[in-house]
């Protein structure tokens, strides 16, 4: 038996890899990054009529021509959100940021814009003005709008609201379920300047923060934040799109996106689990790889171990002062592997060949012992004996034996 094939045992290596990295993948997550947008982007979304992409942006209303009384929705649409985690021990938890970039024209600033996650993608008719794109007078805070919003309001539309300068959560609804005001943070929505925004939502906790920062004309940076409490379930179900909304009433404003990016997040518990699952499949894995070599290992060198033995009382037999023994190797490479074009003769007890031992600077006959199908023992013994009785002779018609080599089942003369 030959010694386990190193490729054989490689692949297998690579095998148990492969199924400790497919086994550890249990988390289809949705993640993508837009640092501007081009032409090239568009078949990522979905535009609603009017909606564009224009001056490496979103423009989510009109940019152009008649811009008044319009609303408009870009959608992501490689892939939805999925409500709950794989397991669906747990609602998915997220990350996203954008700069949104609110350009009011003729001076006068309105409607507003909206980042709305949602089980509807399409535009409601008649959602321009103060619906924002969301929903519209019929449907406003139908539990079938399906919708979760952060609002970017430029202009106040009803007398709960703050001011026309605030964002604020939406469930269903145009009328926010909490506002934030800016003004007194000194950010101004409307102002034509780049507003970044951070929004991340925890799973586990359900809590749903905000951040917003925007650079002061003075130097320094204006920051304001807000969260809440929300069970999202309780709004959405399973395939979530990612949508900005937005709309233009009397008065215009261009409502663009600059940069996007979303990821998907594992909460603390999760990747507890799978990191733990990992390194569990990954020790079993190698105990088990671990285990099969050295049990190889041990088989051979038991199936292997009659011919060690007869290989060690070979040499007891031959004279320890007579010829040197020589490895396999170096007959073969003084032969050319026992090339045909080095082959002396042929006998009934085996072919000679001519060699050169480079180490002696040394020619010589190398005689490939026949074993054929005669009894390994006794060709073995004939072997110590020819070896120990060519060895003591010394004539000088004979050919003086220099040296002798028994690998495998190889016996060879020199």
């Amino acid at each position: 038996m030959t010694i386990p094939n190193t490729n054989s045992m490689l692949s297998f290596s690579c095998m148990v890899s492969a199924a400790v990295v497919i086994l550890g993948r249990t988390c289809s997550c949705l993640h993508f990054t837009f640092p501007s947008f081009n032409p090239g982007n568009r078949d990522d979304f979905s535009f609603s009529p009017g909606s564009a992409i224009s001056n490496n942006s979103l423009q989510i209303t009109p940019n152009a021509g008649n811009m008044s009384h319009r609303s408009g929705r870009v959608v992501y649409a490689r892939e939805t959100l999925k409500l709950w985690n794989s397991k669906r021990t747990a609602l998915t938890s997220f990350r996203t940021e954008f700069v949104l970039n609110i350009l009011p024209q003729n001076g006068t600033a309105g409607e507003g814009m909206a980042f709305m996650l949602t089980n509807n993608p399409s535009l409601p008719s008649d959602s321009s003005g103060q619906w924002l794109g969301i929903c519209n007078s019929q449907r406003d805070g139908a539990k079938t709008n399906r919708v979760v919003a952060v609002e970017f309001d430029t202009r106040q539309s009803y007398a709960d609201e703050f001011d026309g300068n605030h964002f604020g959560f939406d469930f269903n609804s145009i009328k926010s379920f909490r506002q934030y005001p800016l003004s007194n943070q000194s950010i101004i929505l409307a102002s034509g300047s780049d507003v970044w925004v951070s929004m991340a939502y925890n799973g586990t906790t359900r809590l749903f923060g905000v951040d917003l920062v925007q650079h002061s004309t003075i130097g320094g940076q204006l920051k304001s934040s807000g969260s809440l409490i929300v069970n999202l379930s309780h709004y959405l179900a399973d395939d979530i799109y990612l949508v900005f909304a937005g709309s233009t009433g009397d008065f215009t404003q261009l409502n663009q996106i600059k940069s996007w990016n979303f990821t998907t997040i594992e909460n603390d518990a999760t990747v507890g689990i799978r990191v733990g699952i990992k390194v569990f499949l990954a020790i079993a894995a190698l105990v088990i790889f671990s285990t099969c070599l050295v049990g190889v290992f041990f088989m051979w060198r038991r199936l292997t171990r009659q011919r060690r033995l007869a290989n060690r009382n070979l040499e007891k037999m031959i004279d320890a002062h007579g010829p040197v023994k020589f490895k396999l190797r170096e007959l073969r490479r003084a032969t050319a592997n026992f090339s045909p074009t080095r082959k002396l003769g042929r006998g009934g007890s085996g072919t000679v060949y001519l060699g050169h031992i480079n180490r002696m600077n040394l020619e010589v006959a190398v005689k490939r012992v026949s074993m054929g199908n005669a009894d390994s023992n006794r060709g073995e013994q004939e072997f110590v004996a020819e070896v120990n009785t060519i060895s003591k002779l010394s004539h000088r018609n004979l050919v003086k034996l220099i040296g002798w080599c028994h690998e495998g089942s190889e016996l060879l003369l020199v």
